[in-house]
């Protein structure tokens, strides 16, 4: 059941994105664009426009991809923390029947799923850290290239 909790959560945090992202963010682009295109002419202010647009782009393509591991991780973490919890409350039980090795046999699933989706995590948070780098300095490089020849 959907609950109006959730709604006005949901809907706070998308004005907060907004005002404290979205907003900034394009007040920069165009005040910069704009600065560009007067001092330095339309070849300057597209070169950073185009810049711009693929950073985003790539950044918000790839944090996407990055929220499906942190979301696989946390379902992990979860799963995990209730079969140790099971394992712990049925300890006198688990010893009793001998069931110790199933036991952790089972965890150690767990924690083995888990820690492969903490690596595809930090691949792509490196994934992004690169790809963000490479963007900028080839606008840069593009920047002072055009510059020497303009």
């Amino acid at each position: 059941m959907f609950s109006a909790h959730k709604a006005q959560k949901s809907i706070e945090r998308n004005f907060t994105i907004i005002t404290t992202q979205m907003i900034p963010i394009s007040t920069e682009m165009m005040i910069s664009t704009a600065m560009l295109f007067y001092l330095y002419g339309p070849l300057f202010s597209g070169i950073y426009i185009v810049n711009n647009v693929v950073y985003y782009k790539y950044t918000i393509k790839k944090t996407e991809m990055r929220k499906k591991y942190i979301y696989v991780q946390h379902a992990t973490y979860k799963k995990g923390d209730a079969v140790i919890s099971e394992a712990l409350q049925n300890f006198f039980v688990v010893k009793n029947f001998l069931a110790e090795d199933f036991q952790g046999q089972k965890y150690r699933s767990v924690m083995t799923s888990y820690t492969e989706s903490f690596g595809g995590r930090q691949r792509t948070l490196d994934q992004i850290n690169l790809g963000q780098k490479s963007i900028l300095t080839t606008g840069l490089i593009t920047t002072l290239v055009t510059a020497t020849y303009y």
